[in-house]
């Protein structure tokens, strides 16, 4: 279940008797060779270590290079901030759940763990904070494997950036309430879909949202329930081509995170450049259309443009709705990321498919927006206001950017 690939180095430490006499050293090796199947496999290997005293060889660079990968255990030398392991058991299952804080970020973390029973090598529900730099993983077992409520515990964790081992004695405690570790595809799919429409309402969406709502107050009432349904097409298939950019990138064994492309300061500056420009817009200093060649012939209302803003507006919602921690959608995202890529396409569509509840409200009840105050010099005071939610978006843009350059480069960059 835990093996190496290609080759591995196993740094050993020898106490010599006596320095002035030859020492020999003779290793037996039990091992597997597996790929498809296990092959079994043994060696004698011997060594002769000259007299006198120790001098570097050949090999000194590979062996320090073998002990500096080893985990240590001593946490004030690693980026390790916080490290806690509890476990709970009810009358068929123990849960260990296992709390990390880094001072820098989780990336793509391997967690093992090590206990006197040979507890069989599991996949954690992982769960990440908004900002990767803590880790909730619980790891399930039958209650049978266990046969002492106090045992020592090893967790060895491994990153890019961090390679700790965590060593305590671990106490299980009963508690009377199902531990429900629920990976059930029908359990995650309802998740991301409860995700999706939680994205609505956070900060990143909410300036899209807020156009999209300016816009139907300028639109004929014949043309709305058009508009949202080519916004929610916008949405999903955003969605689905996100799912299969991160399917792409799985199968290529990259390492891959929800919102990884807020990790690009390129990118970030991209996403500053189109929001600032959004943000003049509501402003009323300028107006833009898409270019024709871009545009959709024949459009209702003899606006060739109503396709592709629809589209686009529903398309620009989730690239920003990437960065946003919602409830349920790091549980969603994890999920994904850990499934086959049926499943890591089927959980993004269903998180487009939440994202775009609001807008099958309307469509569905299109007499909604009569409820909406007619238009009037308030849609002015109203504009200006969402216009000031942009210019605070903006300025969280810039302060992601002030982690990659100097503040001189930003004010340069905004004048």
């Amino acid at each position: 279940s835990i093996g190496y690939k290609d080759n591995v180095i196993f740094p050993l430490i020898i106490k010599i008797k006596d320095k002035e006499k030859i020492t020999d050293v003779n290793l037996k090796i039990n091992y597997l060779v597996c790929k498809d199947i296990c092959i079994p496999g043994n060696a004698n290997l011997y060594l002769k270590i000259s007299p006198g005293e120790g001098k570097p060889t050949e090999f000194l660079h590979n062996i320090e290079k073998a002990k500096s990968t080893t985990s240590i255990n001593n946490i004030e030398l690693s980026p390790i901030s916080n490290f806690n392991v509890f476990a709970r058991s009810n009358h068929k299952n123990v849960l260990i759940d296992i709390d990390i804080a880094t001072k820098n970020f989780f990336k793509n973390p391997k967690i093992y763990i090590h206990t006197p029973f040979g507890l069989p090598v599991v996949k954690p529900n992982l769960n990440y904070s908004f900002d990767y730099k803590k880790i909730i993983s619980s790891f399930k077992y039958d209650k049978k494997q266990f046969n002492l409520n106090k045992f020592p515990i090893e967790v060895f964790i491994y990153d890019e950036n961090i390679n700790y081992i965590y060593e305590d004695t671990l106490e299980i405690k009963k508690v009377k309430n199902n531990l429900i570790v629920n990976n059930s595809i029908f359990f995650i799919l309802l998740i991301s879909l409860i995700g999706g429409l939680v994205l609505n309402f956070m900060p990143c969406v909410f300036p899209v949202l807020s156009i999209k709502l300016l816009s139907v107050l300028h639109t004929p009432q014949k043309e709305i329930k058009l508009s949202f349904i080519i916004t929610v097409i916008g949405i999903i298939c955003s969605f689905i081509l996100l799912g299969l950019f991160f399917a792409v990138l799985k199968q290529l064994n990259f390492s891959i995170s929800w919102g990884m492309q807020f990790q690009e300061p390129y990118f970030i500056l991209f996403i500053l450049i189109i929001i600032s420009l959004f943000f003049i817009n509501t402003l009323g200093l300028f107006e833009f259309n898409v270019p024709k060649f871009l545009s959709i012939s024949g459009s209702i209302g003899g606006d060739n443009n109503f396709f592709t803003k629809n589209f686009f507006n529903g398309f620009f919602a989730t690239l920003l709705a990437t960065p946003c921690s919602a409830p349920y959608i790091g549980t969603a995202v994890t999920a994904a990321f850990t499934q086959s890529t049926t499943n890591l396409l089927l959980i993004f569509l269903f998180m487009g498919l939440g994202m775009s509840i609001p807008y099958f409200i309307i469509i569905i009840y299109p007499n909604l927006i009569n409820y909406l105050p007619k238009s009037g010099k308030w849609t002015i005071y109203f504009k200006y206001f969402l216009s000031f939610l942009l210019f605070v978006t903006i300025l969280w843009l810039i302060n992601i950017l002030l982690g990659y350059y100097n503040y001189l480069f930003i004010i340069s960059f905004i004048f």
